[in-house]
């Protein structure tokens, strides 16, 4: 990213440079201009001889026509007048080619630099214009935490998952693996108030979603940028501050999701100030449709997400009126009862004790010991156990 804005910094002064450049050139333009007002203006001395005329019909018409012998000397000074506009014209009309040359080989080349690092980035994904599979859907989640040795240790004992280390020069990034198939990540980040979870939201194009974030009255927190094997990227946040990320994958990254069972991700709920107006934002940025369910568990109202049929993810009222507004993801476990008292154990906290949701399953919503939440699930169905 630095590299990024040191190019973009060097290409608005270049940009700045030419302005100057331009500036510098109009005055020059500007002073052989005056030279042919004087000239045209000078025609006007005969206006005033033909006014003599008129003079001459009150009056004695030979005393008052010798005058006009005096505007003579007139074309004199337009005599004089010429030789300077030609030694002035001369060099202005010299100088002023020299400086549109210099900014047109400036401005040509400035594009060139940003170029070569735009092509390749689609290059990592399938064409922008084709469809991707992952649309609509969460694809992926990255625990930001605060103490990345303790949330390896906690999540690596609860839920039993393999972490592989991939040094991303300068910091590390533990990749989760559940079974063959990579779910997720944990990695460092310093200056944020407590650890969270984001997740990932396919998209078609990246960079058409930021502006759709924007359009739609979101904000932009990290712009667009390529990760080897991930994809394509950003981070951005919904009208009332829930952090997602929208994700293009590689062609060659499997699709589908991974093989439902204990440790993997199988749900997205959004804790929210106003699930309403949440609803309206996701249903025009992600093409879901949206509806209010008629009762919920909590009392608050409760939206369920659909894309194509299927169940995409749950937006509610948030637990707490002065948290911050957060997508909580869902993690399989064989018995939620049992894990949440292991979580407990590794320093974690319950903050919504188990619970049964009819026809659905069973929760409950831990704090891991450095402050990031999720949830503990269970299937009713035993086909998704």
């Amino acid at each position: 990213m630095a590299n990024v804005r040191k190019k973009t910094g060097a290409a608005a002064t270049k940009q700045k440079k030419t302005a100057k450049a331009k500036a510098g050139a109009k005055p020059k333009a500007g002073k052989a201009r005056p030279v042919r007002a004087t000239v045209k203006a000078k025609p006007k001395a005969p206006s005033k001889s033909r006014a003599a005329p008129k003079a001459k019909a009150k009056a004695k018409p030979a005393p008052k026509a010798r005058p006009a012998a005096k505007a003579r000397p007139a074309t004199k000074v337009k005599v004089k007048a010429k030789a300077p506009a030609k030694a002035a014209a001369a060099p202005k009309a010299k100088a002023a080619p020299k400086a549109r040359v210099a900014p047109k080989a400036k401005l040509a080349a400035a594009p060139k630099k940003p170029a070569p690092a735009a092509k390749p980035r689609p290059a990592s994904a399938a064409p922008a214009s084709a469809a991707s599979p992952d649309s609509g859907r969460f694809i992926w989640h990255d625990l930001m935490t605060t103490d990345a040795e303790a949330s390896r240790t906690f999540y690596t004992s609860l839920f039993g998952w393999q972490l592989d280390d991939v040094n991303m020069g300068g910091f590390t990034v533990h990749l989760i693996r559940v079974g063959d198939r990579r779910v997720g990540a944990i990695m460092q980040e310093q200056g944020i108030p407590t650890s969270h979870w984001v997740p990932y939201l396919g998209v078609d194009d990246v960079d058409e979603a930021c502006a759709r974030v924007t359009r739609l009255g979101g904000n932009v927190c990290i712009s667009a940028m390529d990760v080897p094997k991930l994809g394509r990227f950003a981070v951005v946040n919904d009208p009332q501050g829930a952090l997602f990320s929208p994700l293009r994958r590689p062609a060659d990254a499997p699709t589908g999701e991974a093989t439902p069972g204990p440790g993997a991700f199988v749900w997205d709920e959004l804790y929210t100030i106003e699930p309403g107006d949440a609803a309206a934002f996701y249903r025009d940025f992600a093409g879901w449709t949206v509806d209010q369910l008629p009762e919920s568990l909590s009392g608050e109202p409760y939206f369920l997400a659909k894309r194509g049929g299927r169940d995409i993810a749950g937006l509610t009222q948030r637990l707490d009126e002065n948290a911050r507004p957060q997508w909580i993801p869902y993690i399989a476990v064989a018995d939620v009862d049992v894990s949440a008292k292991e979580a407990l154990e590794l320093g974690g906290r319950v903050t919504c004790e188990p619970t049964d949701i009819p026809n659905v399953g069973r929760f409950a919503i831990v704090e891991d010991p450095t402050g990031a939440s999720f949830a503990l699930f269970r299937t009713a169905h035993a086909h998704m156990a």
